[in-house]
C-alpha cells in the first residue's frame, strides 16, 4: 500500500511538472506569436507608407463651401464657383456603420495583454438613390473598436455612458470622435443633421437642398454682396 501511495505521489509530481512546463511554453509561444504579428504588421505599414510618398494626399475639404445669404446658391470653397440650389428638392443621406478588417498592430498589443481584437470601423454617410441605383458615400470617418463578447456599437451610445459597467470609455470616445468628424465634413458640404433613422444612436439623417452642379452660375448672376 505504501509503494502504491509513493508511486501515486511521484506520478502526480511528474504530471504537475509537465503541466507547468506546458503552461510556461504556451505563455512564451503566445508572446512570440503576437510580437511577430506586431513586427510583420509594422513592416507592412512602413512599406505602404513609403509607397505612398510623393502621392497627393486626399483633400478632406473637397466639396466644402457655403450658401448665399438667401440660400438660393452654393459657392464652392476651392474654386469660388457658384451653383444654383433647388430648395424644393431635398437630398438625404443616412449614417451607417461598416465593419472592416483587423488593425493588426493594435490587435497584437491588445492580445498580448489578453484584451479583445481591434477592428476598423467606418461611419459612412450614404446618399439615397433611385431604386436599383448604386448607393453613394458622400463622406466617411474611420475609427478603431475593441471587440467584446455580446457588445455592439449600440453599447457605445453616449446616453448610456452613466450606466456603463463594461469599461467602454475608450471605445466610446473613438466612436464619438469619428461621428463628430463626419458631422464636420457634412456640415461644411451643406448638409444639416435632421434626427436619426432608427434605434441606432449613430444612424443620423442629414438633408440638404439639391445643388445643381451641372448648371454653374455665370458671373453676372452671383448674389449681391457675395462676389
Amino acid at each position: 500500500m505504501s509503494s502504491f501511495r509513493e508511486g501515486y505521489e511521484q506520478g502526480k509530481f511528474i504530471g504537475n511538472i509537465f503541466t507547468l512546463g506546458f503552461r510556461i511554453a504556451w505563455f512564451f509561444a503566445r508572446i512570440v506569436w503576437w510580437l511577430s504579428i506586431f513586427l510583420i504588421a509594422s513592416i507592412v505599414a512602413g512599406v505602404a507608407a513609403l509607397a505612398k510618398r510623393g502621392q497627393s494626399a486626399s483633400d478632406v475639404s473637397e466639396g466644402f463651401g457655403k450658401y448665399s445669404d438667401d440660400r438660393s446658391q452654393w459657392q464652392d470653397q476651392k474654386t469660388g464657383q457658384w451653383y444654383p440650389v433647388r430648395r424644393g428638392t431635398l437630398e438625404t443621406c443616412e449614417v451607417e456603420a461598416i465593419m472592416g478588417g483587423f488593425h493588426w498592430r493594435r490587435m497584437a498589443l491588445s492580445r498580448l495583454v489578453k484584451r479583445g481584437a481591434i477592428s476598423h470601423f467606418t461611419f459612412a454617410a450614404v446618399r439615397d438613390e433611385a431604386p436599383g441605383a448604386a448607393s453613394e458615400t458622400v463622406a466617411s470617418s474611420e475609427f478603431l473598436n475593441e471587440a467584446r463578447h455580446n457588445i455592439t456599437l449600440d453599447h457605445l451610445d453616449p446616453a448610456r455612458a452613466a450606466e456603463d459597467i463594461y469599461g467602454l470609455g475608450d471605445n466610446r470616445a473613438e466612436a464619438e470622435s469619428a461621428l463628430a468628424h463626419l458631422d464636420w465634413l457634412l456640415t461644411n458640404r451643406g448638409w444639416t443633421w435632421n434626427g436619426t433613422v432608427n434605434s441606432h444612436w449613430y444612424a443620423r439623417i442629414y438633408e440638404r437642398p439639391a445643388i445643381l452642379w451641372g448648371e454653374p452660375v455665370v458671373t453676372g448672376s452671383v448674389p449681391a454682396g457675395e462676389g
